[in-house]
């Protein structure tokens, strides 16, 4: 018996644009398994409760490095990163988990963007 595993993203509400949570079950893309687009989204501020088509633009830890954008799903993965730029290390476990080179010469921005966000959660405020 296959059990599911759910997935759950901080995610900025469509209705009232504070934070929300995002979940849905992981599906298999390539070799990773990653949330699916199909979810449920749940706001405790302004109550909004719906399933709704997941949009990166909706991820409410994301930080614009030139062409691209960078996501956390949460605050946990958010400060893993903020750890992991500022090691000055390259991921070693393959090429489906490194990072564009645009990440890597923006270290400081990415850095510094993230904080701001990890801050305003540990805060309890919704930037």
């Amino acid at each position: 018996m296959a059990t599911s595993i759910t997935a759950q993203i901080d995610a900025i509400c469509p209705n009232c644009s504070q934070k929300a949570t995002y979940f849905s079950e992981q599906v298999r893309k390539g070799i990773m398994m990653v949330p699916d687009v199909l979810g449920n989204i749940r706001c405790t501020n302004c109550g909004l409760a719906k399933a709704l088509r997941f949009d990166p633009s909706m991820y409410w830890f994301k930080v614009p490095v030139e062409d691209r954008y960078l996501f956390a799903r949460d605050v946990d993965e958010a400060v893993r990163l903020i750890e992991f730029f500022q090691s000055e290390e390259k991921t070693t476990s393959g090429p489906e988990h490194d990072f564009p080179a645009s990440f890597y010469r923006n270290r400081a921005h990415i850095i510094s963007k993230l904080r701001v966000l990890v801050e305003s959660q540990v805060r309890g405020s919704n930037v």
